[in-house]
C-alpha cells in the first residue's frame, strides 16, 4: 500500500528568528568559554595556583577545590548575562515562558547547588585516579566515567529531576492503552509513564525517555498532554520508543566512552610535556 505524502508547514519568520537567536547564544557562549579557558590555561593558571598554595597551604585537595571554585565562578560570571538574555528575555519576548524572574533565579541557584556538589565529587574522583594510578590514569578515569554515567542514569529520573520539576504517574487509561499498543513487540520495559510539570516555567511541549534499568521511564510534559490531541501525543511517544528500538542510549554511552577514552589519552599525551612549558609544576597539579 502506498504511503500518502505528508506536507509540512514551512517554519514561520518568527520561528526562524527565535532559532537564530538561540543558536547565536549557544555560539557566543561557546566562544566566551573557550576564550576564557585558553586565557586561564596559558596566562593565569600558574599565578592562581601559586595564590591558592599561599592561602590554602600545600594540601592539594584544598587547592583542587579552590581551583574548581575559581573556574566555576568565573565561567558563571562571564556567561550569566548571555544565559539570562537567552533563557529569560528571549523566551519571554517570544511568549514561550511562564517563569517569573524570581523562579528563574531560584532554579539557577538550585542548579549551582546540585551541579556544584556533583561536579566537585566527580572532579575529586578524577584526581584521585590521576594521582593514584600513574601513567595509566586515563584508562581508569574512563572506567570511572562509565560507572558514574550508569549510576547517574539510574538516579536522574528518581532523585535529581524531581528537585526541579514535579513528576507524577500518568493515569489516563486511554493514552496508556495507546502506549501499550505501541510498545508491544519492542521489548521496551519501562517502569512507567509520567507527567512532567513543565507549564510553571514554559509553554513549550517536551518529552523524554529517561533512566536506566528499573528506573527507565517515559516523561511527557504537561504542556504536551494538555495542549495536543491523543494522536499527536502518540506520535511523540512513538519517537521516544524509537530511541529504545534503535538502541540510541546504549550507542550514545558507547560513543561517549570512546570519545572520553581518546580525550583523556590526548590530555595525557599533550600536557605531560606542555604543562611544564607553560609554567605549571606538572600536569597533575590542580591548577593545570
Amino acid at each position: 500500500m502506498a504511503i500518502p505524502e505528508v506536507t509540512l508547514e514551512a517554519a514561520s519568520p518568527e520561528v526562524k528568528r527565535y532559532q537564530r537567536l538561540k543558536i547565536t547564544a549557544v555560539f557566543l557562549g561557546t566562544m566566551i568559554g573557550l576564550s576564557w579557558l585558553t586565557t586561564v590555561a596559558l596566562a593565569l593558571g600558574p599565578a592562581v595556583g601559586e595564590w591558592l598554595t599561599v592561602h590554602l597551604g600545600e594540601n592539594r585537595w584544598l587547592c583542587l577545590a579552590g581551583m574548581a571554585v575559581f573556574l566555576g565562578a568565573s565561567f558563571e560570571v562571564l556567561n550569566l548575562p548571555l544565559d539570562f538574555w537567552s533563557g529569560y528575555i528571549v523566551e519571554h519576548r517570544f511568549h514561550l515562558s511562564n517563569q517569573t524572574l524570581g523562579a528563574w533565579i531560584w532554579r539557577r541557584v538550585k542548579g549551582y547547588m546540585v551541579g556544584g556538589v556533583l561536579g566537585l565529587m566527580m572532579l575529586s574522583g578524577l584526581y584521585a585516579l590521576l594521582w593514584a594510578s600513574g601513567s595509566l590514569w586515563w584508562i581508569w578515569a574512563t572506567v570511572g566515567w562509565l560507572l558514574v554515567s550508569l549510576v547517574l542514569g539510574q538516579l536522574l529520573p528518581v532523585l535529581i529531576l524531581p528537585l526541579f520539576y514535579k513528576v507524577t504517574r500518568l493515569h489516563d487509561e486511554s493514552l496508556l492503552q495507546r502506549f501499550r499498543d505501541l510498545t508491544h513487540g519492542t521489548t521496551l520495559n519501562v517502569e512507567g509513564v509520567y507527567r512532567l510539570e513543565l507549564s510553571k516555567d514554559t509553554k513549550k511541549a517536551n518529552a523524554a525517555l529517561a533512566g536506566l534499568g528499573n528506573t527507565r521511564r517515559v516523561l511527557l510534559g504537561d504542556t504536551l498532554l494538555d495542549q495536543f490531541t491523543p494522536e499527536e501525543i502518540e506520535v511523540v511517544f512513538a519517537h521516544e520508543v524509537g530511541h529504545h528500538v534503535h538502541h540510541h542510549i546504549v550507542k550514545m554511552i558507547a560513543l561517549r566512552v570512546l570519545t572520553t577514552l581518546c580525550g583523556f589519552w590526548l590530555v595525557d599525551a599533550l600536557l605531560t610535556n606542555l604543562a611544564t612549558a607553560v609554567g605549571y609544576s606538572h600536569f597533575t597539579d590542580p591548577a593545570s
